[in-house]
């Protein structure tokens, strides 16, 4: 899709690829909770239940607000390499922090974490620079 800038808009990409991680994540949970007999919320169930729980939870948490702060600097003008290493950041952070967490590889929970907390205070930071014209 083309806006009004004339190039794609490359947040479709991320977008998507972290949209389908969630539909993933969450059939995997659905299919837990009819194995584990957990009807509602995330008492109950075994550690897989769990994992793969905190694994789509965690990454519905963070994937709308990191998202909408890329999409807000890519509409902002914003360079598209920067817009582009924004999300290919922020999907390897969400992604190794799925897999950190159903895998329980603590190293790359820490680092996805440290990742996506970059990604989210750096778009941040920029939508903050430019609104004053930077």
């Amino acid at each position: 899709m083309m806006h009004e800038m004339g190039h794609s808009m490359a947040t479709l990409l991320y977008a998507g690829i972290l949209g389908v991680l969630l539909v993933i994540l969450s059939l995997m949970v659905s299919a837990d909770r009819t194995r584990a007999k957990v009807d509602i919320g995330a008492q109950g169930g075994d550690d897989q239940f769990q994992r793969r729980n905190r694994a789509q939870g965690n990454l519905a948490e963070y994937l709308a607000a990191g998202i909408f702060l890329i999409f807000l600097v890519e509409m902002s003008g914003a360079a598209a390499w920067i817009v582009h290493a924004l999300g290919i950041v922020f999907c390897t952070a969400r992604v190794g922090h799925a897999v950190s967490i159903l895998g329980k590889i603590a190293a790359l929970r820490v680092l996805s974490a440290t990742l996506t907390y970059g990604v989210i205070a750096v778009a941040s930071v920029l939508c903050v620079v430019y609104y004053f014209g930077g």
